[in-house]
């Protein structure tokens, strides 16, 4: 019976890494397709993931954050392994086409090998936006600009990327933009409007908005989001004064996941070009 037992769990363990390296495979080979480049920038915490495609030097770069990933198998239990499923954001930094510099940044734990570095599920979790995340983020984001001589800086985040990258923006002096796609703006009123436990350990946004209302941001919203509805761009932006340049634009049709790819292009052009 115990030699059953492990060998269930061999073979569970077995589809689990699989399943792993089916995702990580996937955006590679997106990434290929459209030139970028596969690397890890070693921080002073985490071993992050990078795709980046580079045009000219210079220019611009936009910084495309990823969300919470493939979190929690259910409402109680964490995932093994944090890596997205479908990544939505891969399939936007891979169509854009207006910025010098384009990189794909991944979030503690997504892609990387847990067994290289000690890299416990509370940074998908409760922690998923503490001090120390922010912190390697930013690390990334300036090893790549010192790399790239870019001259300004656009950070893109899809749901809790839009959090981080406000967060980080809020750390820095060289951003010219921040577009959230879907945000986790205000994680406090996420909570409540979801009745779950509030994320212990996290930064949160609007708790910065003394320096981010010098920032220009766009936060875009899909009209039948019921994850990140329109409450809590609003609790986010009640934070701040009127005269703040904070774009919001909430588009009908659109939830959590559709359509942002398909209709990113013409976003992007539209507000960033």
């Amino acid at each position: 019976m115990r030699s059953v037992w492990i060998a269930c769990f061999c073979l569970l363990a077995s589809c689990a890494h699989q399943e792993v390296s089916d995702r990580v495979q996937a955006v590679a080979s997106l990434f290929d397709r459209h030139g970028f480049v596969q690397r890890d920038i070693i921080t002073d915490q985490f071993n992050l993931r990078v795709w980046q495609h580079s045009v000219s030097g210079a220019g611009t770069m936009h910084v495309y954050i990823e969300g919470d990933g493939f979190a929690w198998v259910n409402r109680y239990q964490p995932s093994m392994n944090p890596t997205p499923v479908n990544s939505i954001v891969a399939a936007m930094a891979s169509k854009d086409d207006i910025a010098a510099h384009v990189v794909y940044l991944a979030r503690p734990c997504q892609y990387v090998s847990l067994a290289e570095r000690a890299c416990p599920s509370v940074y998908w979790t409760q922690a998923r936006f503490a001090p120390e995340v922010v912190a390697a983020m930013n690390q990334a984001v300036s090893q790549l600009k010192n790399e790239t001589k870019a001259q300004k800086i656009v950070l893109i985040g899809y749901s809790g990327g839009g959090a981080l990258a406000l967060l980080m923006a809020a750390q820095r002096q060289d951003i010219g933009s921040v577009v959230t796609i879907a945000g986790n703006l205000d994680h406090h009123a996420w909570a409540r409007l979801h009745g779950i436990s509030e994320l212990q350990g996290s930064l949160n946004p609007p708790d910065f908005s003394k320096t981010l209302q010098m920032i220009r941001q766009v936060h875009f919203i899909g009209g039948q989001d019921s994850n990140m509805p329109v409450s809590v761009y609003q609790a986010y932006r009640s934070a701040f004064p009127p005269q703040a340049e904070i774009l919001r634009e909430v588009i009908p049709g659109f939830d959590h996941q559709c359509c942002w790819v398909e209709r990113w292009p013409s976003l992007l052009h539209r507000y960033l070009n």
